[in-house]
């Protein structure tokens, strides 16, 4: 299983279901699978695909990457990811399974499992009008490791008083990854729970990479939100003083507060922002806290809109060309063509670009041309200097 990148849950299902995938691998002579993009992380191509030809495996068996459509492709068996609900028109593959297929596909999921299956399970129907004897539905969990850091020494999340971690986007998040093991070590040192405010300690562990984790309870938005602003910029100064004392490196915030709480995310991330910098200016450099991160849960949408996402590009304004431009074209393929009319001919170094946003989250977006760099070239920073102000003069 080298070829497979394993997730919190996936590894779990890939061993569980190995015995099937080899009953299968002897019955049948050709297995196609697809995974939607939509249950799991897409992994690089570097990562699973051999270098040139069919990966052949030790029995004999190979291993190949086709480009095309699932619902064309001959085998004898096909093998896709579903939903929980087995509901095959909600996915892009397996919608055009049951379209290539026909309605006996989506029928006799229901029939062998009218509630549906769990992560895992898999269903095994006929192939109907596909070129394939059967067609295998699995489910598998969602793949949620785009919202935790690489690795840190401290983690810091927001929860209940009496430390339910199933409670919350961002602490469910970390129970899925941490296991029942870090529920487990809440409660046994701390069994009456934690008074808002206060911080609980407990070690890191399962697939979390960090050291310690920090959860902490903070009151409702709702009421007294003066004497609560305090709570949240006191709560991120304990936090940072403790791990100082602890002499970790590295703390890893959660956006506190924004969800339930009702906390408005603009002013929760001033005031944390805001309590790191105090404590910073107040250790100077005799602290071994050198670096800290906030982190976005993938699914709040309220706090991650900006007003402005501004990034570096190229004098052209090709989206295509830089890993961050491209993200964003991705996900707004109408940012190009603004560029493209707005500044048909391009801009010079140290200018900037003023663009809407489309669908993306922020009120516009900023491209500016950074000059190469190089050392100790004053008009290098001269331009880096003059795009910054630009930027901050027009957000300002």
């Amino acid at each position: 299983m080298k070829y497979v990148k394993k997730g919190v849950g996936i590894s779990k299902v890939i061993e569980e279901e190995m015995e099937i995938l080899h009953q299968t691998c002897n019955s049948y002579n050709t297995v196609v699978a697809l995974t939607d993009s939509k249950s799991t992380q897409a992994v690089k191509d570097e990562d699973i695909i051999p270098k040139s030809g069919p990966l052949k495996l030790r029995n004999g068996a190979e291993i190949s990457l086709i480009v095309g459509d699932i619902a064309k492709t001959q085998a004898d068996v096909l093998v896709c990811t579903v939903s929980h609900d087995l509901n095959l028109a909600a996915g892009r593959a397996s919608s055009g399974l049951l379209k290539a297929g026909g309605d006996s596909l989506q029928c006799e999921c229901r029939t062998k499992f009218p509630n549906g299956i769990k992560d895992g399970e898999i269903v095994s129907v006929k192939g109907g009008n596909l070129s394939c004897k059967e067609v295998y539905f699995g489910a598998l969990p969602r793949w949620n490791a785009e919202s935790l850091p690489d690795k840190c020494d401290v983690i810091v999340c927001g929860t209940s008083k009496e430390l339910n971690l199933s409670a919350g986007k961002s602490c469910k998040n970390l129970l899925q990854f941490g296991g029942k093991k870090l529920q487990d070590e809440c409660k046994k040192k701390y069994p009456e729970g934690i008074k808002e405010g206060e911080i609980a300690v407990v070690k890191g562990c399962g697939n979390l990479k960090c050291k310690e984790v920090y959860f902490g309870a903070l009151p409702d938005w709702k009421t007294e939100q003066s004497k609560h602003r305090k709570m949240l910029w006191k709560f991120v100064e304990s936090c940072m003083l403790k791990a100082h004392e602890s002499g970790h490196s590295t703390i890893v915030f959660a956006a506190l507060g924004t969800g339930a709480l009702g906390y408005p995310p603009d002013r929760a991330a001033h005031l944390m922002y805001d309590s790191v910098i105090k404590f910073d200016n107040s250790h100077d450099t005799r602290s071994a806290l050198k670096n800290v991160k906030f982190v976005v849960h993938y699914k709040d949408d309220q706090t991650i809109r900006v007003d402005v996402i501004a990034c570096n590009v190229s004098p052209t304004l090709n989206l295509r060309n830089g890993k961050v431009t491209h993200a964003l074209l991705t996900c707004e393929q109408s940012l190009q063509s603004e560029c493209q009319q707005n500044y048909p001919y391009g801009i010079n170094i140290g200018e900037l670009a003023v663009i809407g946003p489309g669908n993306l989250p922020c009120k516009k977006v900023y491209l500016g041309v950074l000059p190469k760099y190089e050392e100790d070239e004053e008009n290098s920073e001269q331009d880096v200097t003059i795009l910054y102000c630009d930027c901050s003069t027009r957000v300002g």
